[in-house]
């Protein structure tokens, strides 16, 4: 599998084009962007790329096959601190087996439709502060363009989340006294709940563009938190979530015929909280697996990133038949790096695609549809 195989593209490029609708384009991301109102910063993975729904629901069902599942798991400051642990699991599936009729996807311009389940898990610190989140993900793409070299996507993400804390694991000054620590001592604090959940949604919008069959490239925008629900263990509900704006790239060039160049960014901003991501993977495939009969989809990856003023990020990874494993390390270079050593975070991340034929369509499995190549 090749793992930046998402958009799909057809196989011959036709020579007349429609008009882009870059208006359309246009108006929908200063929509998305004056929704905001900028109001705790969210959990994140360094392989951005590798875990699509959190950070546009557009990117549901955006791969060649018909499923994916997907998996990351990142820990986090280890050297300082009680480590910080995210994990995420995810499976998608594209919805175009069911639009049985080709009069309505010409009606439509569909290109295919996605849905996806989404279950986050992170844990934080001594007082194993944790979020569990899961979320329903649902896309709708359709073509710009007669030879489907510009695709259009739209998604929506409703979720439910819920905060826990243990205070067992929380000290406080009024359980000191003069000499020691006394755990048996109140608090005289107003603990009144160590959980409370909430519903939250978020939307998202996606132009992928095929230049030629070496460039294409996909710009998304994606505003997470729309609703800014209150979070506080206390009565007081007036704390909100504040409301996270995402912008992403990525981009593949091939460089000959067995490198190809996968630069990106993603650029966050919630509330005072920004955070700038650039950098670039390589995908090497030397001749001989390629050329070879059981291996050649077998690839290696390595590359380099910078989260701004936070960490240089180095990543490798290889492909296997439809799966992708992906290997990074966080070295810190903020201004926690007399603590840290430069040690940051570990993370690995896990994409198995496959495809599911259907009874009736046993039949015709050996013949050759065209399907465009997602990036």
């Amino acid at each position: 599998m090749k793992e930046t195989d998402h958009i799909q593209w057809p196989l011959n490029r036709g020579k007349q084009c429609c008009k882009i609708g870059f208006r359309s384009i246009l108006f929908f991301f200063l929509m998305i962007f004056a929704l905001l109102q900028l109001h705790s910063q969210d959990m994140r993975f360094s392989q951005f790329n590798a875990s699509p729904l959190n950070i546009n629901p557009a990117l549901t069902g955006n791969f060649a096959e018909d499923f994916q599942l997907t998996a990351n798991n990142r820990n986090q400051w280890a050297a300082i601190t009680v480590p910080f642990t995210t994990t995420s699991f995810a499976f998608e599936s594209k919805l175009y087996k069911f639009i049985k009729k080709e009069s309505l996807k010409d009606k439509l311009k569909v290109h295919h439709a996605g849905l996806g389940l989404l279950v986050n898990r992170d844990k934080a610190g001594d007082s194993e502060f944790g979020t569990t989140s899961i979320a329903l993900s649902l896309s709708y793409y359709f073509n710009l363009t007669s030879d489907e070299s510009q695709v259009l996507a739209f998604g929506i993400q409703p979720a439910y989340s819920q905060h826990h804390i243990n205070y067992n694991k929380l000290t406080f000054d009024s359980q000191y006294n003069s000499i020691q620590f006394l755990s048996s001592l109140p608090t005289n604090e107003n603990l009144s709940t160590e959980s409370y959940g909430y519903f939250d949604i978020a939307a998202g919008g996606l132009w992928a563009y095929k230049y030629s069959d070496k460039l294409k490239t996909r710009m998304g925008v994606a505003l997470y938190h729309i609703t800014q629900p209150g979070q506080t263990f206390y009565t007081d509900k007036s704390v909100n979530l504040y409301s996270k704006v995402v912008f992403s790239n990525r981009t593949s060039y091939t460089l000959n015929d067995n490198t190809e160049l996968i630069p990106g960014f993603l650029f966050t901003t919630q509330n005072k909280q920004k955070e700038f991501t650039l950098g670039s993977d390589i995908r090497y495939q030397p001749s001989f697996v390629k050329n070879s009969e059981n291996f050649n989809t077998a690839a290696v990856y390595g590359g380099a990133w910078l989260r701004y003023k936070d960490a240089l990020i180095l990543t490798t990874g290889f492909d296997f038949q439809k799966l992708f494993i992906g290997i990074s390390y966080d070295v810190n270079v903020s201004k926690l790096v007399n603590a840290s050593s430069g040690k940051g975070g570990f993370e690995i991340a896990l994409i198995y695609r496959f495809n599911f034929t259907l009874p009736k369509e046993e039949e015709n499995k050996n013949k050759k549809v065209p399907c465009p190549s997602f990036l």
